[in-house]
């Protein structure tokens, strides 16, 4: 496999301690919420709950995420920053330990809970951080390295899942997405088009095939896909929001913002 030949810039960046830390700590972060999913059986026979009650710990930590980061984010706006994420990732740290040696299922979930709630509020804060730890032109590379380590943690739980169940169609998707988003095209394409075989044509595969193919530069095989998104019955209501965002990564920008008015207009919940 060929590896191509990094700038001086991008070398110096991959040098940088913070930044290193500070993807190694995103990697953490993503193990924690992602790998869950992997260990659902266990979880429920260890427990003696049934692997519905256990996906809660998923739902769980997902709410807390959304709920609990912004009021986090708050109470640590008037820290300096380095502090902000020491205090952070300590929780972090005592939320998992007490994961760890949870004797009951109740105290599990309020330890998911008190993990996540480190979640956004760590991301939000080191975006910030490693964007000022490069000149400018170098920002978008630096929350990128720090972001790629939440994506390989998604990587390696969705591959957790599917050595489970082969046909699992959440897992298939992000994997998708995750190879499009770390360059890898040609993977996500072929992950897309396992999740067409496996399921046939819907809102979902659909999307996923398309976003693949127009990420990967292949316009006139994500123009097809398109095509076949918007024959579903349905579709311009159902989907308006993921039709738009195909030809955005076409580049077509009018179309893109037609369909996401749409989508708007018919209170998608995808775009809301």
């Amino acid at each position: 496999m060929e590896v191509s030949a990094r700038s001086p810039d991008q070398k110096n960046i991959l040098l940088r301690t913070p930044l290193m830390a500070l993807a190694v700590a995103a990697f953490g972060i993503g193990t924690s919420e992602f790998i869950i999913m992997g260990l659902l059986p266990n979880l429920a026979d260890s427990f003696q709950v049934s692997i519905p009650k256990a996906g809660a710990l998923v739902t769980g930590y997902a709410l807390s995420v959304t709920l609990g980061s912004p009021l986090v984010a708050m109470a640590t706006a008037r820290l300096e920053r380095k502090r902000a994420l020491l205090l952070l990732m300590g929780v972090f740290t005592l939320g998992n330990l007490a994961c760890a040696v949870a004797p009951t299922y109740n105290l599990l979930f309020l330890a998911r809970v008190l993990t996540a709630l480190c979640h956004g509020a760590f991301f939000g804060i080191g975006s910030v951080v490693a964007a000022n730890l490069v000149p400018r032109n170098q920002r978008a590379q630096a929350i990128a390295l720090m972001f790629s380590g939440d994506q390989e943690a998604a990587r390696e739980a969705c591959l957790r899942v599917l050595e489970m169940d082969a046909t699992f169609p959440r897992a298939i998707q992000c994997l998708s997405f995750v190879a499009g988003h770390q360059g890898r095209f040609q993977e996500s394409v072929d992950w897309a088009e396992r999740l067409v075989a496996l399921w046939g044509n819907s809102y979902g595969t659909l999307y996923a095939l398309g976003q693949a193919h127009a990420v990967a530069g292949n316009a006139e095989a994500a123009r097809r896909v398109l095509a076949d998104l918007k024959n579903l019955p349905g579709s311009t209501q159902a989907c308006s929001a993921r039709i738009g965002l195909i030809h955005g990564l076409l580049g077509d920008v009018d179309l893109a913002f037609d369909w996401l008015d749409q989508a708007i207009r018919h209170r998608e919940p995808t775009i809301l």
